[in-house]
C-alpha cells in the first residue's frame, strides 16, 4: 500500500539535522533547568514528598534490607530506577530529589513517544521534534504532569510507558517466532515492573495479559504459550528481585505491603468524606463528579474509544502489535487511576495520568482519518511554515520556563551551603543544623547507639545532617501502618529507647493537629517521657526526662455518651486550666468488623473556635481504626463543652461500651527556645538573643 505523503520522506537533509540538533538542545536545557531550581530553592517541608523519597532511595543505596532495616511505601524498583542518578549527583537530599525530577522528565519523555510512536510518526526527526515541543509546552500547562509531586505520582503513571519500547518490539518478534521466549524476555521486565509501586506495578500485568488477548485473538494455541511465557518472566524475575532487596526474607515487606497498608490506608488517609471513598460499583459516580472537566473528558474519550479498538482486534482487524500495544498502556493507566481510589480515598489527583492517553486515543484508534486530516492541512499550511511554527513554538516554552525558573530563585544573601544536604538553605535552618549536629556528635562521643539519637515524627533536614540513623524501618510515622508498625513506632518512646525527638510544631501546619488524633498513643507517650526543649519555625525537639511524668489525676475529665440512630456523640469537659483530654473508648466487638464501613470523627472543641483555625483538609473530620477500643484526643477548658460525633460512612449504629477521659497536662510549645540557644545553655554559654 502506498504511504501517505505526510510519512514519505526517508532520508534526512540539512534541514531535518538543524530542527532535530534545535530539538535537542531544547530537551537538555529542559533537564539543565531543574538543577538550579533544586540547588537554590528546595523547600525543607518535612511533610512533602521529597524526605520520604530520600528516606527510600538512601536506605537502598546503603543495600540495607527491606522489609527488616526499612520499608519503602512508594515501592521497590521505581526507587531503584533513581539510584543511578542519585549516585552520579553525590548521594545527598539534592541528589535524590534532582534525580527524581529528571526520573520524572524521562518518564514524560517515554509517554510521549510512546503517544506519537502510535499515531505512526514514524520518522525520528519528526518524534524528536515532536517531544520536544510537547515536553515545555506540558510543564507549561500542566505542571503536575512534570513535577516529583508528594510521592512521585508522574513516575508511578511512567511504569507502562517506559516498557512500550520493549512491548512493541516484543509483540512484533511474538508473531513472527515462537511467542513463549519471547514473552518470557516481557515478562522478566514486567516482574520488576510489579515491584513498581502498588497502584501502577498491580495493573501492570493484568493489562499486559489482556493485550496479548487481542496480539493472538484467532490462534489460541500461541495465545497460550505468549500468556505462560509473560506469567512464569514474572514471577521468577518479581521473585527474584524480591530476594535481591530483602536479603533473603521477603516476609516482612509483604505483611507490610499488602497487609499492614492495605487494611490501614482506607481509614487513616483523607479525605474522609462518604463521597470519597468507593464502597460500592454505583460510588464511582463519586470519582466522575470529583474529576476535573478535562479528566473526565479525556476518560470519556478513551472509554468511547477502547471499545473499538478491542473489537477490531476480537475480529482479526486492525494492527495487530500497535493496537494490541494501545490497549496495555490504556489499561494500565485506568488501573493506576482506579486502584488507590478504590483501595483508599478519591482525590482528583490520582486522575492526571489519564489525561494524555485519553485525549490521543481518539487519534491512535481512528488513525486513518487523523492521516487523512493532518496531510490535508500540510497541503494548505506547508511543511516549512509548520517547521518554523514548531522552531517558534519550542524557543518560546522554553524563554517562558527559564524566565519562571530564575524568577523563583530568590536572593542568596540570606542563604549557605549545607554541605550535608549538598543545596543551599537559609541561615536560620544552617544555625539549627549546627545545633541539632552538635548534639548527635555529644551523643555519638558518649558511645551511645547512632540509631539511638533520635526519632523524627516525620523524616526531615535535621535527621540528614545530624548523620543519624532511623530507629524504625519507617520514614514518618503515618507510614508506621499496621498493628506491629505502629507497636514498634510508638515503643521507642513508650519504653524510653531514644534520646531525642521531633514533631511538627502545631502553627507550621493544621495537619499537626490531625496526626495528634490518628496518632494520639505516641504523642501521650511522647509527653509522658519526654518533654520539649527547643523549636523552630517548623519542628519541635523533645529531649528524655530524667523520670517520667505522674499519672494525671482522676475525675481530672469526664465523658458522657449520648447515642443517636445512627452516630453518637461523646462530650468532653476537663477541669482546671483544661488542656489535651485523652479518650479511651471501648466499641461494641461487631464494629470492629466493619473494615469498609469507615468509623469517623468529627470534632466541636475549643480549638476551632480560632477563626484562624479552618481544620486539617476539608474539615475537622477524621478516621478512626476498626478495632473494638482505641484512643484519641480532644482540646477541652473550662466553661465548654468539647464534643466528638462517632459516625460510619454508610449510616449504623455505633454502640459505645465504655468512654474514659482523663487530662493530659500538655507543655505550651510556643514560648520554647530555639535550637541554637538551647544548645548553648546546655554547654553553659550566653543565647545569642542576649
Amino acid at each position: 500500500m502506498r504511504r501517505p505523503p505526510i510519512m514519505q520522506k526517508k532520508h534526512l537533509e540539512i534541514s531535518d539535522i538543524l530542527y532535530v540538533s534545535l530539538a535537542v538542545s531544547v530537551i537538555i536545557y529542559y533537564f539543565i533547568l531543574r538543577i538550579p531550581l533544586v540547588y537554590y530553592e528546595q523547600s525543607l517541608n518535612s511533610l512533602d514528598g521529597a524526605m520520604q523519597g530520600y528516606f527510600a532511595v538512601e536506605n537502598f543505596w546503603r543495600m540495607r534490607a527491606l522489609g527488616t532495616d526499612f520499608q519503602s511505601y512508594l515501592g521497590i524498583t521505581i526507587i531503584l530506577f533513581l539510584i543511578p542518578l542519585y549516585a552520579l549527583f553525590g548521594a545527598t537530599l539534592f541528589a535524590s530529589v534532582l534525580s527524581a525530577h529528571f526520573a520524572v522528565i524521562i518518564g514524560a519523555i517515554a509517554l510521549w513517544y510512546a503517544i506519537f510512536r502510535m499515531m505512526r510518526w514514524l520518522r525520528t526527526p519528526t518524534l524528536i521534534v515532536a517531544i520536544a515541543i510537547a515536553l515545555p509546552l506540558m510543564d507549561f500547562l500542566s505542571p503536575v504532569l512534570t513535577q516529583p509531586g508528594h510521592s512521585l505520582r508522574p513516575l508511578r503513571w511512567a511504569l507502562p510507558y517506559l516498557l512500550f519500547p520493549l512491548v512493541l518490539h516484543c509483540f512484533a518478534k511474538a508473531l513472527r517466532s515462537g511467542p513463549f521466549p519471547v514473552c518470557f524476555q516481557l515478562g522478566l521486565f514486567a516482574g520488576a515492573g510489579i515491584l513498581w509501586s502498588n497502584d501502577a506495578g498491580l495493573p501492570l500485568l493484568p493489562a499486559l495479559l489482556a493485550s496479548l488477548l487481542l496480539l493472538f485473538p484467532l490462534n489460541p494455541r500461541a495465545l497460550l504459550k505468549a500468556l505462560a511465557g509473560v506469567v512464569s518472566g514474572a514471577a521468577l524475575s518479581a521473585a527474584a528481585l524480591l530476594l535481591l532487596v530483602t536479603h533473603g526474607a521477603p516476609w516482612g515487606w509483604i505483611t507490610y505491603n499488602f497487609s499492614a497498608v492495605a487494611t490501614d490506608q482506607i481509614w487513616y488517609f483523607g479525605s474522609w468524606g462518604r463521597d470519597t471513598r468507593i464502597l460500592a460499583p454505583s460510588d464511582l459516580v463519586y470519582m466522575l463528579d470529583r474529576m476535573p472537566n478535562n479528566c473526565r473528558i479525556a476518560l470519556l474519550l478513551m472509554v468511547a474509544s477502547l471499545p473499538s479498538a478491542v473489537l477490531n482486534r476480537l475480529r482479526g482487524k486492525g494492527a495487530p502489535v500497535m493496537t494490541s500495544a494501545y490497549v496495555f498502556l490504556a489499561l494500565a493507566a485506568l488501573g493506576t487511576a482506579l486502584l488507590p481510589q478504590i483501595g483508599g480515598h478519591i482525590e482528583t489527583g490520582y486522575n492526571d495520568g489519564l489525561l494524555l492517553i485519553g485525549f490521543a486515543s481518539p487519534f491512535i484508534v481512528f488513525r486513518a482519518r487523523v492521516v487523512r486530516l493532518a496531510v490535508g492541512i500540510r497541503r494548505k499550511v506547508g511543511l516549512p511554515t509548520l517547521a518554523r511554527a514548531s522552531a517558534i513554538t519550542m524557543l518560546v516554552c522554553m524563554t517562558v520556563i527559564s524566565y519562571r525558573t530564575w524568577k523563583a530563585i530568590e536572593p542568596l544573601d540570606n542563604k549557605v551551603f549545607q554541605p550535608e544536604l549538598g543545596l543551599h538553605v537559609p541561615r536560620d535552618f544552617a544555625r539549627d543544623a549546627a545545633a541539632i549536629r552538635s548534639l548527635a556528635d555529644q551523643w555519638r562521643a558518649a558511645g551511645l547507639r547512632n540509631d539511638r539519637f533520635m526519632l523524627s515524627v516525620y523524616t526531615s533536614a535535621l535527621d540528614i545532617v545530624s548523620q543519624s540513623q532511623s530507629p524504625t524501618p519507617f520514614g514518618s510515622i503515618i507510614h508506621a501502618l499496621g498493628e506491629e508498625g505502629r507497636r514498634q513506632f510508638n515503643g521507642m518512646v513508650a519504653q524510653r529507647q531514644v534520646g531525642y525527638v521531633t514533631t511538627i510544631y502545631p502553627g507550621y501546619s493544621p495537619w499537626s493537629q490531625w496526626l495528634y488524633r490518628a496518632n494520639w498513643s505516641f504523642f501521650r507517650a511522647l509527653n509522658h517521657n519526654y518533654e520539649p526543649v527547643a523549636r523552630n519555625g517548623q519542628h519541635v525537639l523533645w529531649r528524655l526526662r530524667a523520670s517520667p511524668l505522674p499519672a494525671p489525676a482522676e475525675a481530672s475529665a469526664q465523658c458522657s455518651v449520648m447515642q443517636h440512630g445512627d452516630s453518637t456523640d461523646l462530650f468532653v469537659t476537663a477541669t482546671g486550666q483544661g488542656g489535651m483530654v485523652s479518650l479511651s473508648i471501648e466499641l461494641d466487638p461487631q464494629m470492629a468488623r466493619q473494615k469498609r464501613n469507615i468509623l469517623t470523627a468529627t470534632e466541636i472543641s475549643p480549638l476551632f473556635e480560632d477563626r484562624d483555625f479552618e481544620g486539617w483538609g476539608e474539615d475537622s473530620l477524621y478516621g478512626l481504626p476498626p478495632t473494638q477500643s482505641f484512643e484519641t484526643v480532644v482540646p477541652a477548658k473550662p466553661g465548654h463543652l468539647s464534643r466528638i460525633r462517632l459516625a460510619t460512612l454508610e449510616p449504623a449504629a455505633v454502640p459505645v461500651r465504655a468512654c474514659r477521659a482523663e487530662l493530659v497536662a500538655w507543655p505550651d510549645l510556643e514560648n520554647l527556645p530555639g535550637f541554637e540557644d538551647f544548645v548553648r545553655k546546655q554547654a553553659g554559654v550566653p543565647p545569642r538573643s542576649s
